[in-house]
């Protein structure tokens, strides 16, 4: 990893807090008029969407992800105008809680997103000061079940050879294992991901609160700084890019060389090949959730590394994914892969049904339900601006893509979350903060 540059804190904390501004008529105009429209919006879909039961396997893969923007749209600010919105926050995880028994995800994935989603939420109503016991006990609730997922819950590896012990025993043996037989054998998986980022979140919470925090949390952040140190990697444009290579035997990339999606396509590699974008949207704010750990622990030299590499992760975005105006192709456009590769994905995978798999841009439908948003790239907020709804029936074919044959909600349910108001409200957010 190449060294980093130091910069004074004011900057790395400007990165962060600096809220957009624009003192024109005009744009104060557009934004009360964003206001209103994503005030109809919310009680469109949000609020009935909160009030069904979104938290709990199946739902709540989804419901992590496509409430998360609205979320911390709700909070930021504390503003008096949304405090009807932070309600409907309050209360799905009131019932949440108050329902009879602790709930167990049978997913690991989906248990480390959650888990890391209630943190988020468990931050951001620290910082308003809000639904103060009902936060307090949900955080009590996810300190503890992290900790076991951290300490104690079986990790079966990839060759099912290994029967690792939690989260810390599954990076350990990644971390001193790198000359595997296949790439992705030590590669860093969602779980993991989230899993150090809900420690790290939870962690800043506590620090907000001037809370007392166990050790593990502590022991969290430091593994997930150490964890993007070694797997990270910057690029003489500036860019960064997580893991780049560590996918590349992957049957998910196997075929990414192939620039058109079509029957018969034989296996076509490309060395040292990135994360694919769609997983890598939520970035941005994992990284953000590890600034804010470990400026809670007083470790600034650390945290300033990690305001560089998210300014890398956002200039990489910006030049390699994102696909520009001047582009010939209409609407919000990214890449399939975070090196600016634009091949097949997921080449006859299993969710995709009768469907190929994922060809050039077919990723994109991540722009409307994702965190690249929270990224702080200008570039994109004016694309979120430019972007009209009802989406062009081309547009919307390129969203979709081969779909998913997995369980979702109705309200979060592809094609629908792109025409019933969800991803309007997405942009909608995305455009203003």
């Amino acid at each position: 990893m190449k060294a980093f540059r130091v910069l004074p804190i004011v900057l790395a904390l400007i990165v962060f807090h600096l809220p957009f501004a624009n003192s024109s008529g005009w744009a104060a105009e557009n934004n009360k008029d964003r206001t209103k429209s994503i005030d109809l919006l919310w009680r469109q879909v949000v609020t009935p969407y909160l009030n069904d039961d979104v938290f709990r396997e199946p739902y709540a893969y989804d419901s992590s992800h496509a409430l998360m923007l609205p979320m911390i749209y709700a909070f930021t600010g504390c503003y008096e105008s949304r405090s009807w919105m932070r309600r409907d926050f309050h209360e799905a995880f009131s019932r949440f809680l108050e329902s009879s028994s602790p709930y167990e995800f049978k997913n690991s994935q989906i248990k480390s997103q959650f888990y890391y989603f209630s943190t988020k939420y468990v931050s951001l109503a620290s910082e308003c000061d809000e639904s103060d016991k009902a936060v307090m006990r949900l955080a009590r609730w996810v300190e503890e079940s992290l900790y076991a997922h951290w300490t104690s819950t079986p990790i079966i590896h990839w060759t099912e050879k290994y029967r690792l012990k939690g989260v810390k025993g599954s990076l350990e043996w990644k971390l001193s294992n790198s000359a595997v037989t296949r790439s992705y054998y030590s590669a860093i998986v969602d779980e993991e991901l989230f899993a150090l980022a809900a420690g790290a979140e939870l962690l800043s919470a506590y620090s907000k609160r001037s809370t007392a925090f166990a050790p593990f949390l502590y022991e969290i952040t430091n593994k997930f700084y150490s964890t993007i140190r070694r797997y990270g990697r910057f690029l003489p444009d500036g860019g960064w890019l997580f893991q780049p290579g560590a996918w590349q035997d992957h049957p998910d990339f196997k075929y990414a060389h192939h620039q058109q999606l079509e029957p018969g396509l034989e296996p076509a590699v490309t060395e040292g090949i990135s994360w694919d974008s769609s997983h890598s949207h939520r970035m941005p704010l994992l990284l953000k959730s590890l600034f804010d750990g470990l400026s809670a622990t007083g470790n600034g030299p650390a945290a300033l590394e990690i305001s560089e590499v998210i300014d890398g992760f956002r200039l990489q975005f910006e030049m390699h994914v994102l696909v520009g105006a001047e582009s010939d192709r209409d609407g919000l456009l990214i890449n399939n892969y975070m090196d600016g590769g634009n091949g097949v994905y997921r080449y006859s995978y299993q969710t995709v049904g009768n469907n190929l798999g994922y060809g050039p841009y077919q990723l994109s439908g991540i722009m409307l339900e994702g965190w690249f948003a929270l990224a702080g790239s200008s570039a994109l907020k004016c694309e979120y601006e430019e972007l009209k709804f009802p989406l062009s029936r081309e547009l919307l074919d390129i969203y979709v893509g081969p779909n998913t044959s997995r369980v979702r909600h109705p309200l979060v349910q592809w094609p629908a979350y792109f025409t019933n108001g969800f991803a309007e409200l997405h942009a909608q957010i995305a455009a203003s903060i």
